[in-house]
């Protein structure tokens, strides 16, 4: 990659109509974007965003989303300061606790209706691989859901 650190960065970003700058580059498993800076040192891209426009980020501070569920939206419009208690409200307002889990969680792709089809379907005998492949998703999610590692809440 070429240009600036700021060149390459908007070069991962994609402006939705609702106003989001979506990330469209690498996201971590919390669903938040991950950019490398000119050091090479990885940064949350809304926390990047933020200083660009901004400056840098006091200490003790967190870059919070006003935007819900959007933990990838990296316009700096929709993003403010705050505190870790503040940052705590917004997780829980937003569904975005790491501990959720299920269709619970932002990040998820499968609904508690397709866990119980993904289940009931592999106790009939489908392969975990033809699942996978009917929901659109890796034959480890598919493994984890029926070996109730993941979606232990579903019934």
């Amino acid at each position: 990659m070429y240009g600036t650190p700021e060149e390459r960065f908007w070069n991962l970003v994609v402006k939705r109509e609702d106003g989001c700058f979506e990330w469209v580059g690498w996201r971590n498993h919390n669903g938040y974007g991950v950019f490398k800076t000119e050091s090479n040192k990885q940064m949350l891209a809304h926390r990047y965003a933020y200083e660009v426009k901004n400056g840098p980020i006091p200490e003790g501070k967190h870059v919070l989303h006003r935007c819900v569920k959007h933990p990838w939206c990296v316009n700096a419009d929709h993003l403010e300061l705050g505190d870790p208690k503040l940052n705590a409200e917004h997780r829980i307002r937003d569904g975005t606790q790491h501990h959720l889990s299920g269709s619970r969680n932002v990040n998820s792709k499968l609904t508690d209706t397709d866990i119980k089809w993904i289940r009931a379907w592999r106790r009939e005998g489908y392969s975990l691989e033809s699942l996978a492949v009917v929901f659109d998703v890796a034959y480890i999610t598919v493994w984890n859901a029926v070996a109730l590692r993941t979606y232990k809440d579903v019934k």
